[in-house]
């Protein structure tokens, strides 16, 4: 998608300079501030949204020109999504999960710590 080259720029991969954190966007009009992970994150709820309705027309359509094109138009959106995902996940804003797996082992993790804790805290009630 053009608007997607004109942010990430035809491949961002080759252009080192957009692994640049710059995050000191302001918007002049007020105080508050919009940053760089703010707009990406914004751009990825809406290219799920894009990538979603591209998806829904398909499935309606009865014409297969028109199907062809947004079947065309949903493999755009989706490459798109994909590079704005990997910046953002690269940048650290994003973090995903390559598999269930990774979370089970997270929450296991942090339940075993609580378990530690739980028994150190008992035996020290179980010394006084």
């Amino acid at each position: 998608m053009a608007w997607m080259d004109s942010i990430l720029g035809p491949n961002e991969n080759e252009n080192p300079e957009n692994n640049q954190d710059n995050t000191n966007n302001t918007n002049n009009s007020s105080n508050e501030q919009i940053t760089d992970k703010d707009i990406a994150m914004d751009m990825l709820t809406s290219s799920k949204g894009d990538i979603g309705q591209l998806t829904k027309a398909i499935t309606e359509s009865t014409n297969p020109q028109l199907r062809l094109t947004l079947t065309n138009q949903l493999n755009s959106a989706i490459n798109s999504h994909f590079r704005l995902s990997d910046m953002a996940i690269k940048k650290g804003w994003y973090e995903a999960h390559t598999c269930p797996t990774e979370l089970i082992n997270k929450d296991l993790g942090e339940f075993q710590g609580m378990k530690l804790q739980q028994q150190s805290m008992q035996n020290s009630q179980n010394m006084q």
